[in-house]
């Protein structure tokens, strides 16, 4: 690859690695720092999935061409094939990659539960489950990624890393990949979004009482967010995959290929915009973000609520992206040791309402 081109990509993945880390640690301590935010859900995977997008960036650094040319590698064997297996070679960052991934599956059910099922003992959120399920983001992404770990190791006669791996395991490998994180996180997505639109459609024009009407904005916003975000992940993703499959059956493609930088930089991308995203379209997260550089408790204020034209009642404060009443800023839970979250909270909604 001609050095101006090299420079370019030196350039770029340079700014969207800085953005990445920088954009999600400022999307953790927003969640962390709110207490609406850090009792919801929906905001403590998406703290996961920022956690995972750090990872991304911070071991992407070595193979991003940023600081790759300055590599060298110890006399020992065993010192540089530790240096392949986890630092070198992208394998952290694949395996964030894999956890960001079952994350944002785990959103999109949980998104599904509360709008479609929120009554379903089975999607409703405690503590303990959520622990659960964001470990197990965890352990399915190394489990995931462990052959590169394994077998990664430091060629001396080549002078780089290398995995041997036979051309027949290559092409299942690529191709599992290309399941597990494109064709069928995608299919389960969108047949879940479908499902929340659908659902949030019906409520809307069949609701007529205020808070509820409000209720259904709250969560429109808030699904509509995870939408976004899912087709930002199908866009920065599927090349990738595409490329990494056609490449281990026929060899198309280089490291130094234009095509190549490109897919990873979409990659890259993909986990610098998550935060972003959110900021953007997320109203309970702007407040929060607002208050992370102020002394405010990230709760959205009344008088920001009053005078919109989106089916909100005036003067009401927004707590939870799942309950909107006039005292939800003062009985925020504090505790999770107790299904606190979904179907619990909208039967405490219809109470107060009734």
């Amino acid at each position: 690859m001609a050095t101006s081109s090299n420079l370019t990509f030196r350039v770029i993945f340079s700014i969207l690695i800085t953005s990445d880390v920088i954009g999600n640690t400022l999307g953790v301590l927003t969640v962390m720092r709110s207490k609406t935010l850090r009792t919801t859900p929906t905001y403590l995977l998406l703290t996961n999935l920022c956690c995972a997008n750090i990872l991304v960036g911070v071991f992407f650094i070595p193979t991003a061409y940023v600081i790759n040319d300055a590599s060298t590698y110890p006399n020992s064997s065993i010192a540089a094939g530790f240096l392949c297996k986890f630092v070198t070679q992208s394998t952290l960052s694949w395996t964030g990659l894999q956890a960001a991934v079952f994350t944002l599956v785990v959103i999109a059910f949980e998104r599904y539960f509360v709008v479609v099922h929120p009554r379903s003992e089975y999607g409703r959120f405690t503590r303990r489950k959520l622990n659960i399920v964001i470990a197990g983001s965890w352990l399915y992404a190394i489990v995931f990624v462990l052959p590169d770990f394994v077998t990664q190791t430091y060629d001396v006669t080549q002078g780089k890393c290398t995995n041997e791996w036979t051309i027949t395991f290559k092409t299942f490998y690529a191709t599992l990949w290309l399941l597990s994180c494109g064709v069928l996180p995608l299919i389960i997505m969108g047949v879940l979004f479908s499902k929340i639109h659908r659902k949030i459609s019906q409520s809307w024009k069949t609701e007529t009482a205020i808070s509820q009407r409000a209720l259904l904005t709250a969560r429109r916003r808030l699904s509509h967010s995870a939408l976004v975000v899912m087709v930002i992940y199908a866009v920065s993703w599927l090349p990738n995959l595409v490329m990494y499959l056609i490449d281990n059956i026929s060899s198309t493609f280089s490291e130094q290929d234009v095509l190549y930088l490109t897919s990873h930089t979409l990659l890259i991308l993909y986990s610098t915009v998550i935060p972003f995203v959110y900021l953007g379209l997320d109203e309970q997260f702007q407040a929060s973000f607002k208050a992370l550089f102020s002394r405010g408790n990230g709760v959205m204020p009344s008088a920001e609520l009053e005078g919109r034209d989106d089916g909100v009642a005036k003067g009401v404060t927004m707590a939870t992206s799942f309950v909107l009443t006039a005292r939800a800023d003062t009985e925020a839970p504090s505790s999770y040791d107790i299904p606190i979250w979904g179907a619990d909270m909208d039967e405490k909604s219809d109470a107060e309402n009734s």
